[in-house]
């Protein structure tokens, strides 16, 4: 990947320059665990030293963590975004349904992994109807009718 960007203030040069980002093999142990992902980082157009670009590394830490998730098979935050989608659902409701705490799900769009447990609930609800229909059936009183409706039509 090689595309000119904005500009960013190279400390090297002392002058704001554009940039160019670039990907690099990079390893990360986990637990013990190597994971290797490709690394974008950003190099000055004028000397060629990297330069420190806003989000870059929030990039990276999501990619890695995407990596972490899928190999450990933990639903990844695409995955719970998918979920809300698929049901037009909020996420209060949808924790609600599933019996967890009212802000689990945020706080797993927010990056917190989740449990084995609750990522097997996450990911049989994204991949089977009836799983969502279930819950709906036994926990119907948890949620609003306005988020029932809204449920059970995206099923429909």
């Amino acid at each position: 990947m090689s595309e000119r960007l904005h500009e960013v203030l190279c400390w090297n040069c002392r002058k704001r320059v554009s940039y160019r980002i670039k990907a690099r093999k990079e390893e990360r142990i986990i637990k013990g665990v190597a994971y290797f992902y490709d690394e974008k980082y950003a190099l000055c157009e004028e000397c060629g030293e990297e330069v420190t670009v806003p989000g870059l590394d929030d990039e990276n830490e999501r990619q890695i963590d995407n990596i972490y998730r899928i190999d450990n098979d933990l639903i990844t935050i695409d995955d719970i975004n998918a979920i809300l989608e698929k049901y037009d659902i909020e996420k209060r409701p949808l924790s609600k349904l599933l019996g967890f705490g009212e802000l689990t799900i945020t706080r797993y769009l927010e990056g917190q992994l989740p449990s084995k447990r609750y990522s097997t609930m996450l990911q049989r609800v994204l991949r089977y109807d009836e799983e969502m229909k279930k819950l709906l059936e036994t926990k119907r009183d948890s949620i609003t009718e306005v988020a029932y409706q809204k449920v059970e039509n995206s099923i429909a």
